[in-house]
């Protein structure tokens, strides 16, 4: 595969060294150029993608077709499965039939290389926002005209529906479509922005200009291969900052987690090991190298009754049980024990207002039907309205500083992002949460005279199993802290994870984005890596 790709990639040079032209590699192409110099193999639904400044995308797809017989290849600009090329794709594929032989078996297909023009995109932040939205529905529009038949089975639509879908957008032209998204996204080209970012088709990461250029290289297998310079958008160069920032935290997560273990026993309340902790349990014994927290999972009962007496047996002037009770702008729909005198402060929860120090995280687990198809059913419900509890949750947050707005759109963009941020922020958080914890809790009451026989979590993500296979929970130590576990855990983490003994590329081994952390007695802040003493 590296092979074939890297092809595909002398084809980009030669045509754009002979038109004049600049291109770059992005996304996975990037990520595994910088780390590995090799793609992983027989990845044949993989979509490698390059990049072009505006200027010199239009300028390669209107020549590139005419260098196709010499260099051995064809161009596409029609959606995958789009058999009668019809509709217009908001991309453009340059494309090569190879042929590859992997245990007596040849293997023949199509490799494609996703060729995208990067738009100047606006610095003030808040009317990059409001073009946001302007590109979405243009791009949304455009899927719904090229697909229309596939997004209707996808999302299993009525008849009815299909047909209203069919009056909107069936008769819409494709080409049409995409011109407008085309000149809307070059809409700031024109500017002094150096903001550079992909807003035709899904949305990459913003670029600087000064990230972008001077362009540098990498290799992919023999192949020199354009990349930015500087690859951060994308990827992180120095993978062990994360193991390093990582360490220093787990010291800190046991101690609460010997609390909670002690609080646990007193009260009489089981809880067990889930998520990233449990598979780190599977795997070392204990944390996973580049984790930075602790999951555990509890029965509803369990939980509630932890989350309303805990206080009376917990050490407080150490630990604190935070609820949406006693932190009303906590933006999580679950309760955490942290260690007070802590600081863990990630890029998301940057700037809002609500306790930070150092936790554990603790999940209710409700029962859910046994039928796998009501449960997915009810799955994607609960989904629903756990999106609507983080849609007021991620926009509550604080107005930025004025940087960056040059023009009177800007200052007016400025004070309505203001305003609407204001509104989410006086929006009570316990609104959406009740509405969630009501629907999520329908079956518990019905558990018996429904014999249901499973329980599921869906925050942050779903986990679940039998009960069989999570009771009785066993007794383990875990990096020498005794805890609980579920009593199968093959089993709960297949469930979740698939093959959960199949480690992450070391390009994919990082915990969360963190900005700050102290733990009492070492601080890490944003340069990577960096310890002080108090």
């Amino acid at each position: 595969m590296t092979e074939s790709v890297g092809g595909l990639l002398s084809v980009m040079e030669t045509v754009c060294q002979r038109e004049g032209l600049r291109f770059f590699a992005f996304g996975d192409l990037l990520v595994y150029g910088v780390h590995y110099h090799a793609l992983p193999d027989y990845c044949w639904d993989d979509v490698y993608e390059v990049g072009m400044l505006r200027k010199d995308y239009e300028r390669f797809i209107r020549n590139a077709e005419k260098y196709a017989d010499e260099l051995n290849f064809q161009v596409r600009t029609t959606p995958v499965g789009d058999k009668r090329k019809k509709h217009r794709s908001p991309y453009f594929y340059i494309e090569q039939k190879v042929v590859i032989k992997a245990e007596n078996v040849e293997l023949e297909n199509w490799i494609s290389l996703r060729v995208s023009p990067f738009d100047k995109v606006p610095m003030a932040a808040d009317t990059r926002i409001a073009f946001y939205r302007k590109t979405e529905r243009k791009n949304r529009c455009l899927r719904r005209i090229s697909g229309q038949k596939e997004y209707v089975a996808v999302n299993g639509k009525s008849f009815i529906k299909f047909g209203l879908k069919q009056l909107l957008y069936g008769f819409r032209s494709s080409e049409k479509a995409y011109g407008r998204l085309n000149q809307l996204a070059q809409k700031y080209n024109h500017t002094d922005s150096v903001f550079y970012q992909r807003v035709v088709g899904k949305k990459t990461k913003i670029i600087n200009e000064i990230q972008l250029f001077p362009l540098q290289e990498t290799l992919l297998g023999q192949k020199s291969m354009p990349i930015p310079f500087d690859v951060t958008p994308w990827t992180d160069l120095d993978m062990e900052q994360y193991r390093r920032e990582s360490e220093a935290l787990h010291p800190v997560e046991l101690e609460i987690l010997e609390e909670m273990e002690r609080v646990c026993t007193k009260m009489n309340v089981d809880y067990f090991l889930c998520g990233g902790s449990l598979l780190g349990y599977q795997r070392y014994g204990g944390f996973i190298p580049w984790d930075d927290d602790i999951d555990c999972g509890m029965l509803r009962s369990d939980y509630e009754r932890f989350k309303r007496c805990a206080d009376q047996y917990l050490d407080k002037e150490k630990f604190f049980l935070q609820t949406r009770e006693n932190d009303p702008n906590m933006p999580y729909l679950y309760i955490k024990l942290r260690r007070k005198d802590t600081v863990y402060e990630t890029a998301w929860s940057n700037g809002r207002e609500f306790h930070k120090g150092i936790g554990i995280d603790i999940f209710p687990f409700d029962y859910v039907p046994n039928s796998l198809e009501d449960r997915r059913k009810h799955r994607l419900e609960v989904e629903k309205r756990a999106k609507k509890h983080n849609y007021v949750a991620n926009r509550a947050k604080p107005n930025p500083t004025i940087g960056d707005v040059e023009t009177m759109r800007d200052e007016a963009n400025y004070r309505f992002g203001n305003l609407r941020r204001w509104l989410f922020r006086h929006t009570p958080l316990g609104i959406t949460q009740r509405k969630f914890d009501k629907f999520v809790q329908q079956y518990n009451d019905k558990a018996e005279c429904l014999n249901l026989q499973y329980v599921a979590s869906f925050v942050p993500q779903y986990s679940g199993g039998e009960l069989d296979t999570i009771f009785p929970t066993r007794r383990v130590k875990f990096d020498g802290v005794e805890t609980r576990i579920v009593h199968r855990p093959e089993i709960f983490l297949r469930d979740q994870y698939g093959d959960y003994e199949e480690e992450p590329l070391p390009h994919q081994q990082r915990g969360h984005n963190l900005v700050e952390v102290e733990t009492g007695k070492i601080y890490i802040g944003e340069k990577c890596g960096t310890q002080k003493e108090d």
